[in-house]
């Protein structure tokens, strides 16, 4: 209102001044420019005493970080506050002495639950209990003591916590450097029977951990096992369908007598062709049986027995006969692959995509003694007529 009354006057006051010039030279009435003059002239200096004075931004005391521009955001309701007003608000608390937040506590308070109550998260109730609590929380670290639930907490004993209270705790670790030398005297007690009672929780939790992973593992061992008896079949010479006969997965297969052991794929394509037990043969072979495969054993009865996958660690092993999947029943990495003896036999690889990678004669007169093989994971090795490979790193 002030500076509307000063920009009347003062443009009325120049506008009757220059009418006033101009009827002096046409030699006209000037009376009523006169009081029009004395008019505007009197707007132009209440305008001027209504214009409240600029606010100049002072600390409130000497040494704080607390102006007087922030006790008027304090007076404010929270609703008629500005963004940056409200982004003062939010550093008040953090910039107070503990004497300024115990002075301007219900101010923060009102307007902490009004905050609230605008954003619609909490009812006045859980508020003004939530700010309460904060509030003690600062004001205690502030001053370097606990507060009265960090105390009362101290008394329990460590296996009552839950996990709440473990958590807080913690917490009160932290403090306890910035804590006064009183309070930490003060806590001392309570601090070594809890670290002890802390000791012994954790000893026992390691305990009952170890015993219930031991658990785990027998159980586990019981599953298999019993998985094995269940699925081990023996299955004698002639054709047996995988999904009706016996089920698909991943056997050791281990032969009585001697003859063709033969598995075709379920569009005919011929998978395993070997020669199975006897002194020609082989006596172990790794089959990966799949759904609607048919196995074929002329002149010789073979065992089933299922097999966990567990992929060997880049060390020294040995493999048979039989189809072994890099990732999953070898580690990747660079090998000497090498046979000894009589035995001799195909030694293939694929890579993940069905790309030859080796294709090699091991053994015999006919083949080499050893290759070296580069394995990635998903390559496939296809072992045929082999009773031992060796598979030894290299760099």
């Amino acid at each position: 209102m002030g500076m509307f009354l000063f920009l009347v006057g003062f443009f009325g006051f120049l506008i009757s001044a220059v009418m006033l010039i101009i009827n002096l030279f046409r030699k006209k009435p000037k009376k009523n420019l006169l009081k029009s003059l004395g008019i505007c002239f009197v707007l132009v200096i209440v305008g001027i005493i209504a214009v409240p004075p600029k606010t100049v931004k002072e600390p409130i005391s000497e040494g704080s970080k607390i102006f007087n521009t922030d006790i008027k955001i304090l007076e404010e309701k929270y609703a008629d506050l500005i963004s940056s007003e409200k982004t003062r608000l939010e550093e008040l608390q953090d910039e107070m002495s503990v004497d300024e937040l115990e002075k301007y506590k219900p101010n923060l308070k009102r307007l902490y639950i009004e905050k609230m109550k605008e954003e619609n998260k909490k009812s006045e109730d859980v508020s003004s209990k939530e700010f309460e609590t904060e509030f003690e929380c600062k004001l205690c670290t502030m001053k370097g003591i606990l507060t009265k639930l960090e105390e009362s907490l101290l008394k329990k004993s460590y296996a009552d916590y839950d996990y709440t209270e473990k958590t807080i705790y913690n917490d009160i670790l932290e403090k306890i450097p910035k804590l006064t030398e009183e309070t930490q005297k003060m806590v001392s007690i309570d601090l070594e029977r809890l670290k002890k009672e802390k000791d012994n929780w954790d000893a026992e939790q390691e305990k009952i951990r170890k015993q219930k992973e031991q658990e785990r593992i027998e159980q586990e061992k019981k599953e298999w096992q019993e998985y094995v008896a269940k699925n081990t079949k023996k299955l004698s010479a002639g054709e047996h369908f995988v999904g009706k006969h016996i089920s698909e997965g991943v056997y050791d297969v281990t032969f009585s007598g001697s003859g063709n052991f033969v598995i075709y794929a379920s569009n005919g394509e011929l998978l395993v062709n070997e020669i199975g037990g006897g002194s020609y043969g082989i006596s172990k072979y790794r089959a990966i049986l799949t759904t609607d495969s048919k196995i074929k054993l002329s002149g010789v009865r073979a065992t089933f027995k299922p097999i966990k996958r567990e992929a060997f660690s880049y060390s020294s092993f040995n493999a048979y006969s039989g189809y072994w999947i890099v990732g999953q029943d070898v580690t990747k990495g660079r090998y000497t692959a090498k046979v000894s003896g009589n035995n001799s036999g195909n030694f293939i690889i694929y890579s993940e995509r069905g790309l030859l990678k080796t294709n090699e004669v091991l053994g015999g007169p006919y083949g080499v003694s050893e290759v070296v093989i580069n394995l990635d994971d998903g390559d496939i090795i296809n072992i045929g007529g082999l009773r031992k490979v060796s598979f030894v790193p290299t760099e």
